[in-house]
């Protein structure tokens, strides 16, 4: 299956902001269930 450029394009530029969001979201969850246990 092959993706158009565009959308080639698209996840180069997000999969970074992607990443970042997730690792701040496990973060986010870490403290979370330190305060909360």
């Amino acid at each position: 299956m092959v993706r158009p450029t565009w959308l080639n394009e698209f996840l180069l530029v997000h999969k970074r902001k992607i990443l970042r969001v997730r690792d701040w979201v496990w973060v986010a969850l870490d403290h979370i269930s330190v305060r909360f246990p």
